[in-house]
């Protein structure tokens, strides 16, 4: 019965195969680039990847927010996803063939303005990133209850642990933000259990026709953290 639905998962990649009576589509998942930013869960617009593995958690890794799709046969892949990943973590294919950003149907039909970015080397993963968002993080020091989770998953460090001075402290020191190398990408949103961290993003650059219809509700998707 059509259509067929395979997922093959190793140490790095994770593929979701959907095969038709002609046509085999996928999304690949590179899981050693990927940040756990969301962008590709909240633009999707058939909501059908998403990260799953943070439920009950407080203290959040990064592998935490390896993004799922739990039904494929929901996803139309317009290749949204890979196209507004920041660090290229995502690939759409097409019979086992890459499909590259520029030739998606988003693109050609200009229904998705072209990206204007500029880029920046992370550690961790390490990997290049795509800098195309505009704004400012906002913490809330006083929901924080310093599980770190920001430590953990920030790509770029802007998030350190201090160093508590007393010895005798019973509660565990905040962290500290340093937004000088910040990529806006959320990460942080994402892993905050206490929704302490907020993202406000200011402005996608961009350039080019695209369709309001498909744009605009995906830029207000991707807005709402």
């Amino acid at each position: 019965m059509f259509p067929r639905v395979k997922r093959i998962p190793d140490e790095r990649f994770d593929e979701t195969i959907v095969k038709f009576y002609d046509k085999e589509q996928s999304i690949e998942i590179d899981k050693c680039k990927c940040i756990g930013c969301g962008i590709c869960s909240r633009v999707c617009p058939n909501h059908v990847i998403y990260s799953s593995q943070m439920e009950g958690k407080i203290r959040i890794n990064r592998e935490d927010l390896i993004p799922s799709i739990p039904n494929p046969r929901d996803c139309s892949f317009c290749g949204t996803c890979a196209y507004m990943c920041p660090v290229s973590a995502i690939w759409l294919k097409k019979n086992n063939t890459y499909v590259k950003r520029k030739d998606f149907a988003i693109r050609t039909k200009k229904i998705v303005p072209k990206l204007e970015y500029d880029t920046i080397e992370l550690e961790n993963p390490k990997t290049e990133a795509k800098v195309y968002i505009t704004g400012n993080i906002e913490v809330d020091w006083d929901e924080c209850i310093s599980c770190l989770s920001c430590v953990n998953v920030c790509p770029s460090e802007c998030f350190t642990k201090e160093q508590s001075q007393d010895k005798n402290a019973k509660r565990k020191s905040k962290p500290s933000y340093n937004g000088k190398n910040c990529i806006k990408c959320g990460t942080c949103v994402n892993a905050c259990s206490q929704e302490a961290i907020t993202l406000n993003i200011n402005e996608i650059k961009q350039s080019g026709e695209y369709k309001e219809i498909f744009w605009e509700p995906l830029i207000a998707r991707l807005k709402h953290i």
